[in-house]
């Protein structure tokens, strides 16, 4: 559980893809921006990594993550029932503590009390979408 608001985000990652198609990779590490697509194995990557991250970004997302309750969500969210389907990955460390937290799903997405939606995105997966759309000025993530 959190016990304290997010003052800043040390390292996120976020992915999200399927076997047969494209997938995206985005990457916070202190305060710089990394995003890359993915075909398959193949991994190509679309900013230089030079790009800092602009603060009023980094507060939105810090916000959005605030709003959609992910300390609530339990680590994997898996639905059995679809062997081949969307894949997603979020990874990451915040005010300079030494929890990692770390969530990862198969066709199932969670909410902020926790519970998961099956084949569609939750609202709360939704907003996160989102937000990593606004922070990487891309529509990778949608």
């Amino acid at each position: 559980m959190l016990h304290n608001k997010i003052e800043k985000i040390d390292f996120l990652r976020f992915c999200i893809g399927n076997p047969q198609g494209k997938g995206a990779e985005l990457i916070i590490d202190k305060g710089f921006l990394y995003i890359s697509e993915c075909f398959g194995y193949f991994k190509e990557i679309l900013q230089s990594p030079d790009k800092k991250i602009a603060g009023f970004k980094e507060k939105e997302l810090i916000s959005t993550l605030e709003e959609i309750g992910f300390e609530n969500w339990k680590e994997n969210y898996c639905n059995e029932e679809i062997l081949e389907g969307t894949e997603w990955e979020l990874e990451m460390k915040i005010n300079n503590e030494q929890k990692h937290y770390y969530f990862s799903g198969h066709e199932e997405y969670p909410s902020k009390k926790g519970d998961s939606k099956v084949f569609r995105y939750s609202k709360e997966f939704k907003k996160l979408l989102n937000a990593l759309n606004l922070v990487s000025n891309t529509k990778y993530f949608a």
